[in-house]
């Protein structure tokens, strides 16, 4: 049974603990919004031995002033390559604010952003049953319109907490660009960095690439 709860506590760590931005640091304007769906893959293989993370999902954005932008997000997840027998999934409901802390334009050559979030999440697993945790979000983003390129560069530091006392610390590093397909449409890539910890000590490494469409409105 011990073996089986450290088992199932590895799985909870590498599955909860992922990150994404998908977005560039400008603010949607006034009376903006967007809608967005997403894919994205966590592989985490060479940290945990339990394999990828598959996830797909959808956000809507809306512009509450000039500066500040409000997020809704659904994800779903689920792992491949598990063992015989076990299976993996989660479900996440997010909120994220992204405040414009600098805008390009004549003042600024780049768009900088101030992110926090959070997300609820319910886990599904055949080894355990059910549990539900939550994870906090804090983060900086850095943009810069290039013709149809907008490069971006984010750095964020996340609290995951599931089940009863199980807490990681996650700390990622984004690089991604968003291209644009039409004066509303773009295209979203980007690989992002990610170093998990708990309590101190470090759990291990896990790399994401994830992808969007993105439509402004």
């Amino acid at each position: 049974m011990k073996v089986k709860m450290m088992l199932l506590l590895i799985v909870l760590v590498s599955s909860a603990a992922w990150g994404e931005v998908l977005m560039t640091a400008d603010p949607l304007g006034k009376d903006g919004c967007s809608l967005a769906v997403r894919y994205y893959k966590d592989s985490q293989a060479n940290g945990t031995g339990f394999g990828d993370l598959n996830s797909w999902g959808a956000s809507y954005g809306y512009a509450i002033d000039e500066k500040l932008d409000l997020f809704f997000a659904v994800d779903y997840s689920a792992k491949s390559g598990l063992p015989a027998g076990m299976d993996y999934s989660l479900v996440n409901l997010g909120l994220m604010t992204k405040y414009a802390l600098l805008e390009e334009g004549a003042s600024f050559p780049v768009s900088l952003s101030g992110n926090l979030g959070y997300r609820f999440l319910a886990v599904s697993s055949s080894l355990a049953g059910s549990a539900t945790g939550s994870q906090y979000l804090a983060g900086v983003e850095l943009s810069k319109k290039i013709n149809y390129f907008t490069p971006y560069v984010g750095v964020d530091y996340r609290t995951i907490s599931i089940g009863q006392g199980i807490s990681t610390n996650q700390l990622g590093i984004t690089l991604g660009t968003a291209y644009k397909l039409t004066d509303n449409g773009s295209v979203l890539l980007e690989y992002t960095s990610n170093s998990n910890s708990m309590a101190g000590t470090h759990l291990y490494s896990s790399s994401q690439l994830g992808m969007s469409l993105c439509y402004k409105m």
